[in-house]
């Protein structure tokens, strides 16, 4: 079987992907776009063609190399990816004077205002990700000289992405780790984790940077928690049908005791046979907790389509067919009962 490895190009930078900010000089960032295009594309088709020769078949050694060289690929596509997004964030549409829209380039780390719509759309991402993956690709991708104003002290992620070495969700956690931190700072800690980008997982590069964070600027890592204490929160989405999701965030002193208390509380009804896994139990233990500690009054509004003959769920038996989940009348004194502390109001149907 032949093997040969993926040999890394000259490294991409903004400035050859953008020229000299002059879009009519000869070779400029249309020449240079032109050829990155078509170096994807051909390395998008020898792929194919490589894959579409047969099944791989091979020693478990070789398919380890495999898929290692396939992940520098990745990683060196993803370093491309920020560089093109950082000159696609650069250009801005205006009116000029004669009344046509002509678009200027202006210098790296600039962010047009419709550069995450774009984005989105080219990537198929939502909004919001899309806003996230050009800020992190800015922060990466354009890191400005030393003492600027669009310095980051983040340029060591993009090379080490360009070499192969670093996936873009681990150079993710490293720039999140480092937010609002100075950018010689950054670099520093960026600079000391580069033999570690090899062998480490997000998790232990996440650890590893905060501990060099601690010894290069303890007051750092201390405001780091201040901020994080000021933020916590708890958030609520619909996610599965049926089932709601939520995510906290609590202070420490908080979170010990109340976890505690859900622990202990969820151990006795696993015991009691109430629940048979404990991980049920925690959820129906913590809803348990904050009812049993509240006064709720709530208010159901129920509404069907005009000339249905469904029979509202709320008329069903509990369990019957077309019940949505398996459920019992609720406990006498329960905060959902009629004789529970608050009132229970139910709005009469739409006419």
């Amino acid at each position: 079987m032949r093997h040969s490895s993926f040999a890394h190009p000259e490294p991409f930078s903004f400035e050859r992907l953008s020229g000299t900010m002059d879009p009519m000089r000869e070779g400029g960032p249309m020449a240079t776009t032109s050829t990155l295009m078509e170096a994807a594309r051909a390395a998008f088709g020898l792929l194919v063609e490589a894959l579409d020769a047969g099944p791989v078949g091979a020693s478990q050694a070789e398919c380890a190399e495999l898929l290692g060289e396939l992940q520098a690929v990745l990683d060196f596509a993803s370093a491309a990816q920020d560089v093109a997004i950082v000159a696609l964030a650069a250009v801005e549409s205006e009116w000029a004077e004669d009344g046509t829209l002509v678009e200027v380039r202006r210098a790296p780390g600039h962010v047009a205002l419709d550069a995450p719509a774009i984005v989105s759309g080219v990537l198929n991402v939502s909004a919001v990700h899309a806003e996230r993956r050009v800020r992190d690709a800015v922060r990466r991708a354009a890191d400005g000289p030393e003492g600027s104003l669009l310095r980051t002290g983040l340029g060591g992620l993009h090379v080490a992405m360009h070499a192969g070495r670093l996936d873009a969700y681990r150079a993710q956690v490293v720039a999140h780790e480092l937010e609002e931190v100075p950018a010689t700072v950054a670099a520093t800690v960026v600079d000391s984790l580069q033999e570690w980008f090899d062998r480490e997982d997000g998790a232990h590069l996440r650890r590893r940077t905060r501990r060099h964070l601690a010894r290069i600027s303890p007051d750092l890592l201390r405001q780091r928690a201040v901020r994080a204490r000021a933020e916590s929160r708890l958030e609520r989405w619909v996610d599965e049908p049926g089932v709601d999701t939520w995510h906290g965030t609590f202070p420490s002193e908080e979170a010990c005791p109340a976890w505690a208390a859900i622990d202990a509380l969820a151990q006795q009804y696993v015991t009691d046979g109430v629940c048979q896994h404990v991980d049920r139990a925690r959820a129906k233990a913590l809803t348990d907790l904050v009812t049993g500690s509240a006064t709720i009054d709530l208010q159901v509004v129920l509404t069907t389509a005009a000339g249905s003959t469904v029979q509202p769920a709320a008329e069903r038996a509990p369990g019957a067919s077309g019940d949505l989940v398996l459920s019992a009348p609720p406990a006498p004194g329960s905060p959902c009962s009629s004789s529970a502390a608050g009132s229970s109001k139910r709005s009469p149907p739409p006419p």
